[in-house]
């Protein structure tokens, strides 16, 4: 029998690189302002952690949190240019922050057209750059380990 959910994610929480917490901290706290973004249950997390970014630990933030838009952008430009649209339209610069959550380490368009994007909390296939990486393939391991790492960091920031 396969152990739960629950003792996967403590398992998994503990292989989690500490470093990699404190220096995503630290970035957040240089950044202007962090574009957070996520497919899936990443979306979830995204519009989660910007709102948590924006209340509690008093820094700008922002997802990608318009269905109707991000749909819009996917039918009309594809996946490839969706992200790009949409940070363009807020003008984001080398001083602002991409932020992703994804369970494989990758968003379409986003990752492969932006390097200067390592930042997240992804899955071990993910696991490059200054990403934060959950020791999982396990798809709720990973998003159950997300919220956890994305509460963590917000507690770090507001007591700064």
């Amino acid at each position: 029998m396969a152990d739960s959910v629950i003792k996967e994610c403590r398992k998994a929480l503990k292989g989690v690189h500490e470093g990699s917490i404190l220096w995503t901290v630290r970035r957040i706290q240089q950044a202007e302002r962090v574009f957070v973004v996520g497919n899936g249950g990443g979306a979830a997390h995204a519009c989660h952690f910007a709102a948590d970014l924006r209340k509690i630990a008093k820094i700008q933030a922002v997802s990608f949190d318009s269905v109707p838009e991000m749909t819009a952008r996917v039918n009309d430009d594809g996946w490839e240019q969706a992200w790009q649209g949409w940070l363009r339209g807020f003008g984001a610069s080398a001083f602002d922050m991409v932020f992703t959550f994804s369970v494989g380490g990758g968003l379409d368009g986003l990752s492969a057209n932006l390097p200067k994007t390592p930042w997240g909390i992804v899955g071990q296939n993910g696991a490059y750059g200054s990403r934060i990486v959950i020791p999982s393939t396990s798809t709720p391991v990973i998003e159950g380990c997300q919220a956890v790492i994305a509460h963590d960091i917000v507690a770090r920031l507001a007591s700064c």
